[in-house]
């Protein structure tokens, strides 16, 4: 396609016509190849790409490519100790901050293997087991490690989780948390009935309200954990 200059690309498109008078591609190449037979023969993908080139822009005139941006060394620094001080910081959020371009700064994480994405661990129920959570502490640690962040609901029967409040204890939207040493925070949030989370990256303080149902009917603005 490089050969063909703008002239040609109108008279390949006056060629192809439109409505009624449309040619098929076959008709083009046959036509183009008896105008111009010193030329190279066109092919189906040259007259597609005039043809789109045309509709999306209105013109067949070369689109100048874009460049990649130039990143340099201290952005790119800056960037990374952003990512160090606070890894959950979303991806968006560090192209904001660091007048970069979204893509860019998914670019330099790849390059450098860094992972800013967060992972919610939906759990299957099984028949013969109802109550089963793949989650634990060990995995978390090791997923923390990786830079894999985490949350889940988890069995509150598994080994190293902190003893909690019991049920009786807390009241419908109240919650026990603890953090540990090596970065998880383990949560118990009383809804219609408790229920255990655990996190690699969340701060357990932090909740929001969920609508929920009286038995009279009526409903209420319930507290509940963000990793929910």
């Amino acid at each position: 396609m490089s050969y063909l200059t703008e002239s040609l690309k109108i008279e390949i498109l006056m060629m192809t016509g439109y409505g009624d008078r449309a040619r098929t591609q076959c008709e083009v190449f046959r036509l183009f190849r008896e105008t111009h037979p010193d030329l190279p023969p066109l092919n189906q993908g040259t007259i597609s790409k005039i043809e789109a080139l045309y509709r999306e822009m209105g013109h067949v005139r070369k689109v100048p490519s874009k460049r990649q941006a130039v990143v340099d060394d201290d952005t790119k620094l800056n960037l990374l100790l952003a990512l160090e001080e606070n890894p959950i910081t979303p991806a968006r959020q560090l192209a904001r901050d660091s007048n970069l371009n979204h893509k860019t700064v998914l670019k330099i994480l790849k390059y450098e293997k860094k992972r800013p994405y967060k992972m919610q661990a939906v759990q299957e129920l099984l028949e013969d087991d109802p109550d089963r959570r793949v989650l634990d502490v060990p995995l978390m640690e090791d997923l923390l490690q990786q830079q894999i962040y985490a949350r889940g609901t988890v069995n509150s029967t598994r080994q190293k989780l902190p003893k909690f409040k019991s049920d009786k204890e807390l009241k419908r939207g109240e919650y026990d948390w603890y953090c540990s040493n090596s970065g998880l925070s383990a949560v118990k949030w009383r809804d219609k009935r408790s229920v255990h989370l655990l996190s690699n990256y969340h701060d357990p303080s932090s909740g929001t309200e969920v609508k929920r149902k009286k038995k009279d009917g009526t409903h209420e603005q319930v507290p509940c954990r963000y990793a929910y």
